[in-house]
């Protein structure tokens, strides 16, 4: 067996806040420090289907793309260092008020 790269949660879910792009940079990067991990770049802006944060980490990545109720939202949090998925849940909960409707969450590099 190949030896584990790392964690990816996929999160499925709806925000009850819809922060502006300046306050979801600042989110990013408080998650970062929650995980602790190394941001490298932030990016948070709008698109035509919602507000879209990427975040480069050494470890990895974690993207955000929120969008306004009734749409759902979708975050995906990937990193070759271990994090705690309660860490990364309550997290969204407090600075978003995000719930998941789906969660999953694989072992990446196995075979």
């Amino acid at each position: 067996m190949t030896p584990l790269i790392g964690q990816h949660l996929l999160l499925d879910g709806i925000v009850a806040y819809m922060p502006n792009a300046g306050e979801l940079h600042d989110i990013l990067i408080d998650l970062a420090q929650a995980l602790a991990v190394t941001v490298l770049e932030v990016t948070a802006l709008w698109s035509g289907e919602g507000l879209v944060g990427i975040m480069l980490i050494a470890e990895s990545h974690v993207a955000m793309h929120l969008r306004e109720l009734p749409l759902g939202s979708a975050i995906d949090v990937f990193s070759c260092k271990p994090f705690s998925i309660d860490t990364v849940l309550a997290f969204l909960d407090v600075h978003l008020g995000f719930k998941a409707t789906n969660m999953i969450c694989l072992d990446r590099g196995q075979q």
